[in-house]
C-alpha cells in the first residue's frame, strides 16, 4: 500500500509498505481510534455529571421567588412553542384545503410566521398546478383523426375518405373486425 493512500487514512509514513504491513498500521491506527473515542465519551459524560451537578446546586440555591420566575418562564417559552404550532397548523389546513399539499403547506405557512417570503413556494404549487391540469386536458382533448376519446369510432366510408380515422385506428381494425376494414379499404 502506497504511503499516499495510508495518507488518506490519517496515517503518516515514511515509505510504502505491504499489504500486511499496512493491514497491521491501520488495525492498530483503527484501535487507537476507538480509544480516543472512549476517553471522549467518559469527559464528556464527567462533564455532563458536573454541569447537572451545578444546575442542581443553583437550583438549591435559588430562593422560590427566583424558582417561581424561571418556572414561569419555562411556561412562557412552551405557550409561545404551543402558539406558533396552533398557527402553524391552521395556516396548513386552510391552504390544504384549496389544494396545496400538507410538506408545501408546512413549508408556507412556518415561513409567513418568521416573516419570510412565501412567493416561491407559491410558484411551486402553481407550476404544479399547471402540469397536472395540462396533462388533464391532454387526457380528455379528442385524438385527431375521428376519435372522441373513447374507443368508440365511426368506421364509415365517408369517414374513411375524408381522412377522419387514425392509421392507429384503421390497424386495431383490420385485428378486431377484418371484414369491415376491407370493406373500408376497398371503397376508396
Amino acid at each position: 500500500m502506497t504511503k499516499e493512500q495510508l495518507a488518506k487514512l490519517g496515517i503518516v509514513v515514511d515509505k510504502d509498505l505491504t499489504d500486511d504491513e499496512a493491514f497491521d498500521l491501520i488495525e492498530k491506527h483503527n484501535q487507537d481510534l476507538v480509544n480516543e473515542k472512549s476517553k471522549l465519551k467518559n469527559l464528556n459524560d464527567k462533564y455532563s455529571s458536573e454541569i447537572a451537578g451545578f444546575k442542581k446546586k443553583e437550583q438549591d440555591r435559588m430562593s422560590d421567588d427566583e424558582k417561581k420566575a424561571m418556572a414561569q418562564q419555562e411556561l412562557e417559552n412552551e405557550l409561545k412553542t404551543l402558539r406558533r404550532e396552533n398557527v402553524v397548523n391552521k395556516k396548513v389546513g386552510e391552504l390544504m384545503e384549496v389544494g396545496y399539499g400538507k410538506e408545501l403547506a408546512t413549508k408556507i405557512a412556518e415561513a409567513e410566521i418568521d416573516g419570510k417570503s412565501t412567493a416561491k413556494y407559491h410558484q411551486e404549487f402553481i407550476t404544479a398546478r399547471e402540469e397536472s391540469l395540462r396533462a388533464e386536458l391532454l387526457a380528455k382533448t379528442p385524438k385527431p383523426g375521428g376519435t372522441n376519446g373513447t374507443t368508440e369510432t365511426k368506421f364509415t366510408k365517408e369517414n374513411f375518405s375524408k381522412g377522419l380515422i387514425s392509421m392507429e385506428d384503421m390497424n386495431k381494425l383490420r385485428s378486431e373486425n377484418p371484414t369491415l376494414y376491407n370493406e373500408l379499404i376497398s371503397s376508396k
